[in-house]
């Protein structure tokens, strides 16, 4: 039983390393999220690739970038995607709240 129960934790972390060291890495910068996302072959990989990075800079508080992503989603790759339309009001919002606050 003890032997059953370690190699089950085993397996779990591995799993758990695995799903976390897969997919994209946060970008440092927005032009360089673009960058990489004009080396993806679809146009559906690019949307999820550059909303994943545009959440990251979300977390960061780098509302602009996230406005640019999303508008470049809207403007070049599907002027319908609702995550970018989405995006982009949540950005706005929170963009001007800050504003408003001073910061």
């Amino acid at each position: 039983m003890r032997k059953f129960s370690f190699v089950l934790i085993m397996l779990c972390v591995v799993v758990a390393l695995i799903l976390n060291g897969c997919g994209p890495k946060q970008t440092s910068s927005m032009t360089e999220a673009l960058k990489v996302a004009g080396t993806m072959k679809t146009d559906q990989e690019k949307i999820n690739y550059l909303v994943k990075q545009a959440n990251g800079f979300f977390k960061m508080k780098k509302y602009q970038d996230v406005i640019y992503i999303a508008r470049y989603i809207l403007e070049e790759i599907d002027s319908g995607s609702k995550a970018a339309k989405e995006l982009t009001r949540k950005a706005i919002s929170f963009r001007n709240a800050a504003i408003m606050k001073g910061e």
